[in-house]
């Protein structure tokens, strides 16, 4: 899944470009990366993403949002 990590950088790379800061962003989006690799997966499914959005499991229904909305959107929302 190195791929993934280095499609992250880009993405970050331009976004960074544009003037968006992304610092918890990046975060949350490198440890999705992780946990897909960690689950070896060849891509990324919507399952997989909510799987890792509503860990650990008594994470806060406003969290789980934040880090779906983060998979989903590649930033937080506002």
């Amino acid at each position: 899944m190195n791929v993934l990590a280095n499609h992250l950088n880009s993405y970050l790379q331009l976004r960074r470009q544009l003037g968006f800061k992304l610092i918890n962003t990046e975060l949350f989006l490198r440890n999705f990366v992780r946990f897909i690799k960690e689950q070896h997966a060849s891509f990324i499914t919507t399952k997989l993403a909510f799987q890792w959005a509503t860990q650990p499991e008594n994470i806060r229904s406003r969290q789980r949002a934040v880090r779906l909305g983060i998979v989903r959107y590649g930033a937080q929302p506002n």
